[in-house]
């Protein structure tokens, strides 16, 4: 894989547990705002078009 990829992931996957600690935390509605500005289905989108897919037959 890519490094920049490999990387990209990463803070993909840190971003992700991110939220869900701050959706469970007590000021949900203030980190929702950060969230929503931080990252948005459209930078989710290119990065996992970028990925190339292995056939697995």
């Amino acid at each position: 894989m890519d490094k920049a990829i490999a990387d990209e992931l990463g803070k993909l996957r840190y971003h992700i547990k991110l939220m869900q600690h701050m959706v469970k935390s007590d000021e949900h509605l203030f980190f929702m705002s950060i969230i929503d500005y931080d990252i948005n289905e459209t930078q989710v989108k290119a990065l996992f078009s970028s990925i190339p897919v292995r056939d697995r037959s």
